[in-house]
C-alpha cells in the first residue's frame, strides 16, 4: 500500500495497492476499487500485480496526477516545501503521467529536491566571480526537479534527459505550465 496526499484542494490524492498474488479479474478489481474510491473520496486508486497496472479515477478524461511544490526564494537561500506557509512562495505545478514511473512519496521527492537545491547553491556561492552554470539532469522524469531547479534562477540552463517518451512529453508540458523555456533539438527536446 502506498499513498500520497496533501492538504491543498488543487492537488490529487493518489493511492496504489500492491499485490503479491496475481489479480485474477481486472473487472472485479475495478468494481471493488470504484467503491473504495467513492467512500474515501479519492482522485485515483491504482493496483499493481505481477507487472500489471489497473486504475480507476474520478475524472476519466484525465490521464495524469496534478501536484504542486512551492519554492521559497530569498536572497540567501532557496527552499522547496509542500505548502505555501507564510505566503510568497513560487508555486511549481506539474503533471505526472499515471502510467509512467513517478515517486509516490512526496516527502522523499521533496528531500531529494532540497538536497539538489542546496548543492547548486553551494556551487554558485563558491564561484567567484559568479558564472552562469548549466546542469545536466539524467532521467529527469516528468521534470518535477527540473522545473523547480529552473525556478530558483541559480542556473543558466538545464539539459534534461529522459528515455520514456511519456515522461518527455510530460516534462515539456510541465515546463510550459511553469513558463520555463524549452528548446527543440531535432528529434529530441531540451
Amino acid at each position: 500500500f502506498v499513498s500520497s496526499w496533501r492538504d491543498e484542494e488543487s492537488d490529487d490524492c493518489f493511492v496504489t495497492l500492491h499485490y503479491r498474488a496475481h489479480v485474477d479479474s481486472q473487472d472485479s478489481w475495478k468494481e471493488n476499487a470504484k467503491t473504495i474510491l467513492r467512500r474515501l473520496e479519492l482522485t485515483k486508486l491504482s493496483g499493481r500485480s505481477k507487472g500489471r497496472l489497473f486504475f480507476v479515477c474520478n475524472n476519466q478524461n484525465r490521464d495524469y496526477i496534478q501536484d504542486t511544490v512551492y519554492m521559497h526564494l530569498s536572497e540567501s537561500r532557496c527552499r522547496p516545501s509542500l505548502m505555501n506557509s507564510g505566503g510568497g512562495a513560487v508555486p511549481v505545478q506539474y503533471r505526472k503521467p499515471e502510467t509512467a514511473f513517478f515517486h509516490p512519496n512526496a516527502r522523499a521527492m521533496l528531500s531529494a529536491l532540497q538536497w539538489m537545491v542546496e548543492r547548486v547553491q553551494l556551487i554558485v556561492e563558491k564561484s567567484q566571480p559568479a558564472r552562469g552554470y548549466s546542469l545536466l539532469e539524467m532521467y529527469c522524469g516528468c521534470g518535477a526537479h527540473t522545473v523547480a531547479l529552473a525556478k530558483t534562477g541559480l542556473l543558466k540552463s538545464i539539459v534534461a534527459v529522459e528515455l520514456d517518451q511519456r515522461l518527455v512529453d510530460s516534462c515539456i508540458i510541465n515546463c510550459h505550465i511553469n513558463r520555463c523555456h524549452v528548446e527543440d533539438c531535432g528529434d529530441q527536446n531540451v
